[in-house]
C-alpha cells in the first residue's frame, strides 16, 4: 500500500523495481481526488485506487497488505501538519 500517494511516484517505483515480480500488487490511497487522478496516469499497473481520508478510504474487500510505504505531506502551511503521519501509524 502506497499511503498518500499524491501522484503515485513511490508506488510507480516500486512496480518498476520489481518488473516480473510474482503476485506483486501495489494499491494506491490518498485523501486527495486530483492527486489521485494523476496517479492513475503515472501508475496505470497499480491493483487499486483508493480515495479517501487515511485508513477509512481503504474499501471493503481489499487484501491485507504486506507492506505500507509512505512519504505523507506535513506541509500545508506554518507550522507543519502531522496529522496524516499520526493516522498512519495510530
Amino acid at each position: 500500500l502506497d499511503f498518500a500517494c499524491g501522484s503515485g511516484s513511490i508506488g510507480a517505483t516500486i512496480i518498476a523495481w520489481a518488473k516480473g515480480g510474482d503476485g506483486l500488487k501495489v494499491h494506491l490511497l490518498d485523501a486527495d481526488a486530483v492527486s489521485m487522478e494523476a496517479a492513475k496516469l503515472n501508475v496505470p499497473d497499480a491493483a487499486s485506487f483508493m480515495v479517501g481520508n487515511g485508513w477509512f478510504g481503504v474499501t471493503e474487500g481489499t487484501p491485507l497488505f504486506d507492506l505500507v510505504v509512505s512519504n505523507p505531506p506535513v506541509h500545508k502551511g506554518v507550522p507543519d501538519d502531522f496529522s496524516v503521519i499520526m493516522g498512519l501509524i495510530q
